[in-house]
């Protein structure tokens, strides 16, 4: 906030991207394309509106003060401009990330600006780099307290990510797990691989329940000294 002229020169590049060099570019290159920009548009949202102060109505009541739904419209009536589109961050997530792109690994990289989001990376995302850099995300939510598994107490506990994008995650069930509930299977078949083999044989062999974490909409600021 109060050294944003970097922020606000990148900020300019993704307005004056012309349409048809968004649309040249690899498919890689137009996932850390448009990542980024919605990560960056997330800090633009809350550093315009900072310190973030509690509404009225039932938003106000809802969620913590300090929240980024505290901030009328800022998913679904706040227009960017973006490469000749204009877009909320709702639409940039569903019709591009989720839709034009159909890539589930944006779910562990883009930041809705709360503490149950993955965490910001200091860095940008590149083309050259991400698979590995998405990669590390889903390593890291994994091994994070949003994705818990009770071997002993046969419990599943997700992020409520998985809930709201179900759907994105069901391509992934492949009947592996017959006795988890059917909400988790697509999640943990994602992560199959990075799952220890005790788990994968419990989750095979035994009858699991399956609860949705409360959600932090808390703002993932830091205080400054």
């Amino acid at each position: 906030k109060k050294n944003r002229k970097t922020l606000d020169q990148y900020l300019g590049t993704l307005r004056n991207t012309a349409p048809a060099d968004e649309k040249k570019l690899a498919r890689n290159e137009r996932l850390a394309f448009w990542i980024n920009a919605y990560n960056a548009l997330t800090v633009k949202t809350i550093i315009d509106h900072y310190p973030v102060k509690k509404g009225w109505g039932f938003a106000a009541l809802a969620y913590p003060a300090n929240s980024i739904k505290q901030i009328k419209g800022a998913f679904d009536g706040i227009d960017h401009s973006i490469a000749g589109r204009k877009l909320t961050l709702n639409e940039l997530e569903d019709n591009i990330l989720r839709g034009e792109l159909n890539e589930p690994r944006i779910h562990f990289a883009i930041v809705c600006a709360s503490i149950g989001c993955p965490l910001l990376r200091s860095e940008a995302y590149r083309a050259d780099r991400l698979d590995a850099q998405l990669k590390e995300n889903a390593n890291a939510f994994l091994n994070s307290e949003r994705v818990r598994i009770n071997l002993t107490t046969k419990e599943i506990s997700l992020s409520k990510i998985f809930k709201w994008f179900e759907k994105d995650f069901r391509r992934f069930d492949r009947s592996t797990y017959k006795n988890i509930p059917e909400a988790a299977r697509g999640p943990l078949e994602f992560f199959n691989e990075a799952l220890d083999s005790k788990t994968r044989a419990s989750l095979k062999a035994n009858t699991f329940t399956l609860s949705w974490q409360p959600y932090d909409w808390g703002l993932n600021d830091k205080k400054l000294k």
